[in-house]
């Protein structure tokens, strides 16, 4: 997957499934970074085991290009801000809204329902989202919904930019 596909074909959908002001340009930028932090945007599941390609791995723990876990799944469901986020999308899209680990399954290949749960899961980080020139912030917002196990802190100043070029294009 690209910046381009998931700003240009998974964007749209997902933010049809969500209130309208949840659609922000800093929003679709910090959702592009993570996804690039997270995956590369090439692995729909973690690398384990020593695997090099996604499909290898066995019984990986996270899935889909934000690479979630079934336990923050399972959170943001019960969560008081993500959950009503979540009902209506998960209706809209089929899936039964107390089932983290068919949920947890299924963002595996499907980019809308992972973006959908990425952006409830921006939407409970407690201050407004980063723009372009606080790349910083926006990293301490990623840790901070994240959690993420090996955090690369290297790579995120690449990823910020690619992620705002491409919603700016």
């Amino acid at each position: 997957m690209t910046p381009e596909t998931l700003r240009d074909l998974i964007f749209p959908a997902a933010f049809s499934l969500l209130p309208p002001k949840l659609d922000t340009v800093e929003a679709r930028a910090m959702l592009i970074a993570i996804a690039l932090q997270e995956s590369r945007l090439v692995h729909r599941a973690q690398l384990v085991g020593g695997a090099a390609e996604w499909w290898h791995s066995l019984d990986p723990p996270a899935h889909g290009y934000y690479q979630f876990e079934v336990v923050s799944i399972r959170l943001m469901l019960q969560h008081s801000i993500a959950r009503p986020l979540l009902i209506p999308a998960l209706s809209a899209l089929d899936y039964p809204v107390d089932a983290p680990g068919l949920i947890h399954e299924s963002v595996r290949d499907n980019d809308i329902l992972a973006t959908v749960l990425a952006r409830a899961l921006l939407y409970t980080v407690p201050e407004s989202l980063p723009d372009e020139s606080e790349r910083e912030r926006g990293w301490n917002q990623y840790i901070f919904g994240w959690r993420p196990g090996k955090p690369r802190p290297g790579a995120w100043q690449t990823n910020w930019r690619i992620a705002w070029e491409t919603v700016k294009r």
